[in-house]
């Protein structure tokens, strides 16, 4: 009797992995979260919070603030190099990962001007929005 997984095992299948990270019919910023995630095995937190500023293309790398408060280098493999820039559009500057509406401009809800794109207004994606699609995060298949 073969089995597939190991008792306890909630391991998602490479294979499984790399059809998520290829199907054109979820947001280029998805795959881009979700391949980050995988090939980096950084928190979730870690990768929302990137700026721009805070890659470094040449080398496949990004500094992040671990939970401790220390600085690391988080390090990406080539099909995220390569989907990168397309999620960017030559952006500068301001969150990575940007949410699908535009920031509040004020009240409690608005975000800090550090978590606004100057070129689109949108706000960062912040993990809570992530987990849900209807305040404007992504919606993760099962």
């Amino acid at each position: 009797m073969g089995v597939d997984h190991l008792a306890g095992d909630r391991a998602i299948p490479y294979a499984r992995l790399e059809t998520l990270f290829t199907d054109d019919r979820h947001p280029l910023g998805e795959r881009v979260l979700w391949r980050l995630l995988y090939e980096t095995a950084a928190r979730a937190e870690e990768i929302l919070s990137l700026d721009v500023e805070d890659l470094d293309p040449e080398f496949r790398r990004a500094r992040v603030t671990s939970k401790g408060g220390t600085l690391e280098y988080v390090h990406w493999a080539t099909a995220t190099a390569r989907l990168l820039p397309r999620l960017l559009q030559g952006r500068q500057a301001g969150p990575v990962f940007l949410a699908d509406r535009r920031a509040p401009a004020s009240g409690r809800r608005a975000p800090a001007a550090a978590d606004i794109c100057l070129i689109t207004g949108r706000g960062r994606l912040s993990y809570p929005r992530h987990q849900n699609p209807a305040h404007g995060g992504v919606h993760c298949p099962r």
